[in-house]
């Protein structure tokens, strides 16, 4: 099964670019220049150490973005994860689907508002906390029947949850007592 994560993640790392922008760059840069508004060697030494290269660094952005969307894709195979991605350093990580032990499904705060999720996918061979295998940024509920997909192939969760499986038998009791008091 070939997948591509959500087209909304481009929104978030604009959401994040602008983040940085704002809170790391401009909050104490547009300061700086309104000080030394009459200042004009001090306001092109400005222009020339953080404005042109914020300049070039979002236009490299901008350019970047589209490539690295389009340059990813995870892909679930009968016995491996593998997970490809780089503009022009490309990885790839891959998995046999017997090793993995733990499937984690994660969700920041700005995921959540966008709907995105992802999945790590955890071997116990190299036992850190960062997954060998990472499916990021991925619509929420295509990540979880993603995760629900694996775990049925690892067979780590039951096809039928505890609870249906009571309510299965419990049917089959009521149908048995009302064949045996004839209703």
């Amino acid at each position: 099964m070939l997948l591509k994560p959500s087209p909304k993640m481009k929104t978030l790392y604009v959401v994040y670019a602008l983040l940085f922008l704002v809170i790391g760059v401009f909050s104490w840069c547009i300061p700086l220049t309104l000080l030394f508004l009459g200042d004009r060697l001090t306001l092109l030494m400005l222009l020339v150490t953080v404005y042109a290269p914020i300049s070039v660094a979002l236009a490299f952005f901008i350019y970047w973005l589209p490539r690295y969307y389009d340059s990813v894709t995870y892909l679930v195979e009968e016995d491996r994860l593998v997970a490809r991605r780089g503009v022009w350093w490309v990885r790839e990580s891959s998995i046999p689907l017997s090793r993995v032990n733990n499937v984690i499904y994660m969700q920041g705060p700005l995921q959540r508002a966008l709907g995105l999720a992802s999945l790590g996918f955890h071997t116990a061979a190299k036992g850190v906390p960062v997954p060998e295998v990472s499916f990021a940024h991925m619509e929420a509920e295509e990540a979880e029947n993603v995760r629900e997909t694996v775990l049925r192939r690892l067979k780590l969760v039951p096809r039928e949850t505890y609870e249906e499986k009571t309510l299965r038998e419990l049917s089959r009791i009521r149908e048995l007592l009302e064949k045996l008091t004839g209703q």
